[in-house]
Protein backbone atom coordinates (compact mmCIF):
# COMPACT_ATOMS: atom_id res chain seq x y z
CA UNK A 1 0.00 0.00 0.00
CA UNK A 2 2.93 2.33 0.55
CA UNK A 3 3.68 2.08 -3.18
CA UNK A 4 0.26 3.60 -3.88
CA UNK A 5 1.09 6.70 -1.88
CA UNK A 6 -0.75 6.08 1.38
CA UNK A 7 -0.19 4.15 4.53
CA UNK A 8 -2.67 2.17 6.60
CA UNK A 9 -2.64 2.33 10.37
CA UNK A 10 -3.06 -1.43 10.57
CA UNK A 11 -2.04 -3.94 7.95
CA UNK A 12 -5.08 -6.17 8.49
CA UNK A 13 -7.56 -3.99 6.55
CA UNK A 14 -6.76 -4.79 2.93
CA UNK A 15 -4.67 -7.58 1.48
CA UNK A 16 -3.99 -8.50 -2.11
CA UNK A 17 -4.11 -12.02 -3.47
CA UNK A 18 -2.05 -13.63 -6.22
CA UNK A 19 -4.92 -12.86 -8.58
CA UNK A 20 -4.19 -9.27 -9.67
CA UNK A 21 -7.92 -8.50 -9.99
CA UNK A 22 -8.79 -9.48 -6.46
CA UNK A 23 -8.27 -8.01 -3.02
CA UNK A 24 -9.67 -8.96 0.36
CA UNK A 25 -11.00 -6.76 3.15
CA UNK A 26 -10.06 -7.89 6.63
CA UNK A 27 -11.28 -5.92 9.58
CA UNK A 28 -11.80 -7.11 13.14
CA UNK A 29 -13.49 -3.88 14.22
CA UNK A 30 -17.20 -4.31 13.42
CA UNK A 31 -17.89 -0.61 14.05
CA UNK A 32 -15.30 0.48 11.48
CA UNK A 33 -16.35 -1.98 8.75
CA UNK A 34 -19.42 0.00 7.52
CA UNK A 35 -17.22 3.09 7.04
CA UNK A 36 -14.75 1.07 4.99
CA UNK A 37 -17.53 -0.29 2.78
CA UNK A 38 -19.06 3.16 2.30
CA UNK A 39 -15.69 4.47 1.07
CA UNK A 40 -15.07 1.43 -1.12
CA UNK A 41 -18.49 1.44 -2.75
CA UNK A 42 -18.27 5.18 -3.43
CA UNK A 43 -15.01 4.68 -5.32
CA UNK A 44 -16.41 1.57 -7.06
CA UNK A 45 -19.56 3.43 -8.13
CA UNK A 46 -17.45 6.24 -9.61
CA UNK A 47 -15.27 3.74 -11.45
CA UNK A 48 -18.31 1.99 -12.97
CA UNK A 49 -19.75 5.37 -14.02
CA UNK A 50 -16.43 6.27 -15.69
CA UNK A 51 -16.30 2.95 -17.54
CA UNK A 52 -19.89 3.39 -18.72
CA UNK A 53 -19.11 6.89 -19.97
CA UNK A 54 -16.05 5.65 -21.84
CA UNK A 55 -18.05 2.82 -23.41
CA UNK A 56 -20.80 5.23 -24.46
CA UNK A 57 -18.23 7.52 -26.09
CA UNK A 58 -16.71 4.59 -27.97
CA UNK A 59 -20.11 3.41 -29.20
CA UNK A 60 -21.05 6.95 -30.24
CA UNK A 61 -17.85 7.28 -32.27
CA UNK A 62 -18.44 3.88 -33.88
CA UNK A 63 -22.03 4.82 -34.75
CA UNK A 64 -20.95 8.15 -36.22
CA UNK A 65 -18.31 6.43 -38.34
CA UNK A 66 -20.57 3.66 -39.67
CA UNK A 67 -23.95 5.34 -40.04
CA UNK A 68 -23.24 7.39 -43.19
CA UNK A 69 -21.95 4.29 -45.03
CA UNK A 70 -24.90 2.22 -43.85
CA UNK A 71 -27.41 4.85 -44.93
CA UNK A 72 -25.81 5.27 -48.37
CA UNK A 73 -25.71 1.52 -48.99
CA UNK A 74 -21.91 1.47 -49.11
CA UNK A 75 -21.97 -1.04 -46.23
CA UNK A 76 -24.37 -3.95 -46.23
CA UNK A 77 -25.37 -5.79 -43.08
CA UNK A 78 -26.18 -9.41 -43.74
CA UNK A 79 -27.16 -12.24 -41.44
CA UNK A 80 -24.02 -14.28 -40.84
CA UNK A 81 -25.95 -17.24 -39.33
CA UNK A 82 -27.96 -18.06 -42.47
Amino acid sequence: MKGLGFELEAEDYISFTKNKNEFVFKCNDKELMPDIFIQFFGVWKNQIALLNTMQNQYLEELRNALLPDLMSGKLDVTNVNS
